[in-house]
């Protein structure tokens, strides 16, 4: 998670997946990137008590355990493993990603980790949406539809 960027730049990688720019709402100027190891390995496991404490259980058939309720909590959890592990002040890139899915076209809400793959020569980082399913626990693949669906994207 040493990786500094811009929310001008999460902004542009979204624009080239096809998200729209009025899609899209950031909390700071400045995010720290996650790795795709950090989503999938620590982040999952370290969600697991948040996720019990606000009793959030998957499948468990509850119409309070809505896919949005896992989603913010998760969030939450992402920016407090955060300020906790950081010396730095920035934002966190994992955010919270509504969209639509292709399937059945029904509302969904996960979360996506901006993960920064290097630099390209002309500065800008090579950043790639790394979707994470919190009530799963795990990272999950969207298509490129599902990504161009979405109608809400929260850092």
């Amino acid at each position: 998670m040493a990786d500094r960027v811009s929310r001008v730049a999460i902004d542009r990688c979204l624009r080239d997946l096809g998200v729209l720019p009025n899609q899209t709402f950031f909390t700071d100027i400045w995010y720290d990137c996650p790795t795709e190891m950090w989503l999938a390995e620590t982040f999952a496991l370290d969600l697991r008590p948040a996720l019990d404490a606000e009793g959030l259980r998957f499948n468990d058939g509850s119409e309070s355990n809505d896919c949005d309720d896992f989603a913010f909590v998760a969030w939450d959890c992402a920016r407090k493993l955060h300020r906790i592990t950081r010396q730095r002040n920035n934002g966190f890139a994992v955010g919270v990603f509504g969209y639509n899915r292709e399937i059945d076209m029904v509302p969904h809400a996960i979360n996506v980790g901006m993960v920064c793959d290097g630099f390209r020569a002309d500065g800008w980082p090579q950043l790639r949406a790394v979707f994470f399913a919190p009530e799963e626990l795990r990272v999950v693949k969207l298509t490129l539809q599902e990504i161009r669906n979405c109608v809400l994207y929260l850092f």
